[in-house]
């Protein structure tokens, strides 16, 4: 969902939906470092393809969740939200749902990633990534503060070419811990103005290259923390080296092996190494989780 300007600045003031996982350390994309940067600096992710991607799909994939459950014109879009009486948690629901006889609203968050991995379950399961999961009980908890909920929320996701529905139930004590945990995280790092730890994601980088954008030509020895850090930094690089080296060597004999085969599966997960319309193949892995 594309946020507009003043979206934008009203959820400098708080802890949004796809913000939490983050100040939980629980998301892929984000670290609580970026959300810290995003709140006191203002700092904003660019925007990438799979983004772009995401906005552009998010009301196709709205409509046909519609068709499928005959809702048709019953799905609303809503701005940022804050909770009632925690003005900290606050959501950008991507859609909510309303039904012609009971009053409450269906929650529905809408995903439509470039690849599925194994963190996604069949259409069965409940089983969603724990971002995504997370999200939507912070969702419920601050809509919950303003009107009622249907007893589960909804996740529509575009996987494989296909419209996969998942149904998640609220978790009221998860919701009271992710708020505490939350608001200490706020006071701590925000209020007292106290970076989180400085991580390796690229919005950290892209941080640090904004604010040293040239060097002023000055040379020194290195502090005795500072030789720490290098040692540091030679040691993951020589171990990085070795690895992508192992990496690469490992994938030339399992297309040696797999030969025109297009997809081979063992108990740790599957490798593809399928040809596109042109022809081109693309060796891909997909490992199961342990």
């Amino acid at each position: 969902m594309s946020l507009t300007p003043e979206q934008i600045e009203i959820r400098r003031t708080g802890i949004g939906g796809s913000e939490i996982a983050a100040v939980l350390g629980e998301s892929r994309f984000a670290s609580p470092f970026d959300v810290w940067l995003s709140k006191t600096q203002g700092w904003r992710q660019e925007e990438n393809e799979d983004m772009r991607r995401g906005t552009f799909l998010e009301g196709g994939i709205a409509d046909w969740y519609a068709q499928r459950f005959s809702l048709v014109g019953k799905l609303d879009e809503h701005g940022t939200i804050k909770h009632a009486t925690q003005p900290l948690a606050m959501c950008t629901p991507d859609r909510l749902v309303r039904f012609n006889i009971i009053p409450e609203r269906r929650i529905l968050s809408i995903k439509s990633p470039r690849r599925r991995s194994d963190a996604w379950g069949d259409e069965f399961s409940d089983r969603i990534p724990q971002e995504y999961a997370l999200q939507l009980q912070w969702e419920y908890l601050v809509l919950n503060s303003h009107m009622k909920l249907d007893a589960e929320m909804h996740l529509a996701a575009l996987l494989d070419g296909e419209l996969i529905v998942y149904s998640i139930e609220p978790d009221k004590e998860l919701q009271k811990w992710m708020l505490e945990y939350a608001t200490s995280w706020w006071q701590r790092h925000v209020v007292a103005n106290v970076a989180p730890p400085l991580d390796g994601s690229s919005q950290a980088a892209a941080w640090l290259k904004s604010k040293y954008p040239q060097d002023a030509g000055a040379r020194r020895d290195a502090s005795p923390h500072e030789i720490r850090l290098m040692l540091e930094l030679e040691m993951a690089e020589r171990a990085f080296d070795d690895a992508d080296s192992q990496v690469e060597l490992a994938r030339s004999h399992l297309k040696m092996s797999m030969g025109d085969v297009a997809r081979i599966t063992a108990p740790n997960g599957s490798i593809t190494w399928k040809a596109d319309k042109n022809g081109k193949r693309s060796f891909k892995t997909n490992w199961r989780k342990s």
